[in-house]
């Protein structure tokens, strides 16, 4: 009883300090910078109902060291650091947030190549996903609604070597830095977890194995294992699995359509897996470029991402109602001036679909900055 009444205590919390989410009018919002020297800064990541957004910055040194950040429309950014280490001079980013907005999930790197994944709590602080010791390479990649497990990746053996393999890895909330490895296709050695349900039961990314020239998006939970979910039809065998609804019974991602005489992926194509298989997603009209769906809402009904449209990279959103819709186009018919902003990137979707978030250039010189988009 005590813990629901402290978790109710966080929540009103959060909810006074992010304010109204969204309204009835369009917004499309820059959530600015930690250091005016080091202008950087881009959001991967939106709680569910109270508006916290995750993302990285850069700090005020030189060269300006990135760390992870949490952003409310209230209180503005608050830069979270890097956890304290034994070893090298930290330098990070926040990649996810929980759907209940208290924990991010990230990455720390240090001593060159190491790196550990942790879970920021913005009331108790930092906790190490994985050892932070010279020998660490590990990153979080994704947390689900309720902020108990996070997923990633692991590197075992070192970067070269016959045992070096990468493995999907699944961290649980329970005081320890010790990861569970999810394991790897028949004759694969890469496998990296990128996103996880928000009952924590499904995990996506993407895998090598040994009948397949590149990567496979797969699903993975603990009944039936590593499952690829397959590629497009037409080109070279490169897909990935990004984010999956509440219960993962909708995947997205991307798959690749065409390949060159070298075998290399020269065009993706976003799209979402069901039971019924692989399905892409329109394009914005009068396109063929690149396309890449990075998030969708629990009820699996709307998706985000990006287009490769016009020489330039924009945010896009599907829903059954609109279909494919260039976000940058929406805010401009709704009335928002857009003509500071230039190249766009969407990455997470709240889970109403109603606030995106993501990040784009703007300026002259430009700068890369995060934005946090509402929908009227």
């Amino acid at each position: 009883m005590q813990n629901n009444n402290k978790r109710t205590m966080y929540t009103l919390f959060l909810l006074g300090l992010a304010g109204p989410v969204y309204g009835d009018v369009a917004t499309f919002v820059g959530v600015g910078f930690h250091s005016a020297q080091n202008q950087w800064s881009e959001c991967t990541g939106i709680s569910d109902s109270t508006g916290m957004v995750s993302g990285t910055t850069k700090g005020s040194g030189s060269p300006g060291e990135t760390q992870g950040f949490y952003w409310t429309k209230a209180g503005g950014m608050v830069a979270i650091g890097n956890p304290p280490l034994s070893v090298g001079s930290p330098f990070g980013g926040a990649h996810d947030i929980s759907g209940d907005g208290f924990v991010l999930a990230g990455t720390t790197k240090f001593d060159g190549l190491s790196s550990a994944g942790f879970n920021y709590n913005i009331f108790t602080g930092f906790t190490p996903l994985a050892p932070t010791v010279q020998s660490s390479l590990a990153e979080a990649f994704a947390i689900n609604g309720d902020g108990t497990i996070s997923v990633g990746e692991t590197r075992h053996g070192g970067y070269v070597g016959a045992l070096s393999h990468t493995e999907a890895t699944l961290w649980l909330d329970d005081g320890t830095t010790q990861g569970h490895g999810l394991g790897l296709f028949p004759g694969g050695t890469l496998s990296t977890a990128l996103g996880v349900s928000r009952n924590g039961k499904v995990v996506v990314g993407e895998a090598s194995r040994a009948v397949e020239e590149g990567m496979t998006a797969f699903r993975w939970d603990d009944i039936n294992g590593f499952v690829s979910l397959g590629d497009l039809p037409g080109g070279y065998h490169f897909s990935r699995a990004n984010a999956a609804s509440e219960d993962g019974a909708k995947i997205v991602g991307y798959g690749t359509v065409s390949f060159n005489s070298a075998g290399f992926s020269v065009d993706h194509r976003a799209c979402y897996w069901d039971s019924a298989g692989v399905h892409e997603l329109p394009n914005l009209p009068g396109s063929t470029g690149i396309t890449e769906a990075t998030d969708i809402t629990p009820d699996g009904q709307t998706m985000v991402g990006w287009a490769r449209y016009l020489a330039t990279n924009v945010p896009v959103i599907w829903d059954d109602v609109h279909g494919v819709r260039n976000l940058y186009e929406v805010m401009i018919q709704a009335g928002v001036d857009m003509s500071s902003w230039g190249l766009g990137f969407a990455t997470a979707v709240s889970a109403d679909g109603k606030t995106i978030v993501g990040y784009g250039y703007r300026g002259n010189p430009s700068v890369r900055e995060g934005w946090v988009c509402t929908l009227p």
